[in-house]
C-alpha cells in the first residue's frame, strides 16, 4: 500500500502535462520524477517486505447466493464505493473553498509571506489546496505566479503527496488492514520530496537549455472541471432506484407466497 498508491500515468501526461501546462515533455518530466519517486517509497519498505511475519492469512469464501442476487451485490457494492470517493472528493473540496471564505488562507499567506515571496506566490492557496485535494492544488499552482521551474517543482511534490483526499479514500479501503496512518504519510512526504528534487534535476538539466520552448507558456485558461457532486447525485439515485427495485421484488415475492 505504501509502494502503489502512485498516480496515474494518464493524469500526469493528460491532464497535467497537455490541459494545465499545454506540454508533453512537461507531462513526461513530471511523470518520471513521479516514478523514481515511487522507487525510492519501494526501497524504503523493502525491509517490511522481508519480514514474513507481517503476510497474513487470506481466506476466500465463495459465494452461495445466486447469480443474478450476485451481480445486484456487485453493482450496489460499486456504486456505494464511488459515492463514498465523490463524497470524499467534494468533502475535501469545500474544506479547501471553506478555508479561503474565511480567510484563514490569507492569515497563513501572512504568516509565510517571506517563503511565498522567495517563489514568487502570492498566496499559500495552491498549497493548502494541494496539501487537502491534489487535483485543484496542482491547477491552481499551474495559474499561480510563480516561475515555471517553481510550479513543477511543487506540482511534482502533490502529485507524489496525493493530498488528504486520497489519503481517506485509501484509508477506506484498508481500514481492516491496521497499517499505521503515520508510517503511510511518511511514505507520501517521502514519496513527493523525492520527486521534487528529481524534477530540481531534470529541471535545471532540460527545461533551462529549452527556456524559449516553455517561456510562452501562460496559466491554464482551461479550468478543470468539477463534475463530482453531478456525478455522485447520479449513482446515489441510482443507488435508491436499486434499492427500492429489490425492496419491491421481496415485497411481490413474499405476498404472492
Amino acid at each position: 500500500m505504501y509502494f502503489c498508491n502512485f498516480s496515474s500515468p494518464l493524469f500526469i501526461l493528460g491532464t497535467v502535462g497537455v490541459v494545465l501546462y499545454q506540454s508533453t515533455t512537461i507531462g513526461y518530466l513530471l511523470l518520471i520524477a513521479h516514478l523514481v519517486g515511487s522507487l525510492t517509497v519501494f526501497l524504503a519498505c523493502y525491509p517490511l517486505l522481508r519480514n514474513k511475519h507481517a503476510l497474513s492469512q487470506v481466506k476466500i469464501q465463495l459465494p452461495t447466493q445466486s447469480f443474478s442476487s450476485i451481480l445486484i451485490d456487485c453493482i450496489e457494492g460499486s456504486l456505494q464505493t464511488l459515492i463514498r470517493i465523490g463524497g470524499i472528493i467534494v468533502f475535501f473540496y469545500i474544506i479547501s473553498e471553506a478555508l479561503t471564505i474565511i480567510h484563514f488562507t490569507s492569515f497563513i499567506s501572512t504568516l509565510t509571506s517571506p517563503l511565498l515571496t522567495s517563489i514568487n506566490l502570492s498566496s499559500a492557496d495552491p498549497l493548502i489546496a494541494g496539501i487537502l485535494e491534489f487535483t485543484q492544488g496542482v491547477t491552481k499552482v499551474s495559474q499561480s505566479s510563480a516561475s515555471l521551474q517553481i510550479k513543477l517543482i511543487l506540482t511534482a511534490f502533490i502529485v507524489g503527496f496525493t493530498g488528504l483526499s486520497v489519503h481517506t479514500q485509501s484509508f477506506m479501503f484498508a481500514k481492516n488492514l491496521k497499517i499505521p496512518y503515520f508510517k503511510y504519510l511518511m511514505m507520501r512526504i517521502l514519496h513527493g520530496t523525492t520527486s521534487s528534487i528529481i524534477m530540481v534535476l531534470l529541471s535545471k538539466t532540460y527545461l533551462l537549455e529549452n527556456i524559449h520552448v516553455f517561456a510562452p507558456i501562460e496559466p491554464s485558461t482551461y479550468p478543470l472541471p468539477h463534475p463530482t457532486i453531478s456525478i455522485t447525485l447520479f449513482l446515489l439515485a441510482t443507488l435508491i432506484i436499486l434499492k427500492v427495485g429489490r425492496l419491491l421484488k421481496q415485497t411481490f415475492f413474499t405476498f404472492s407466497n
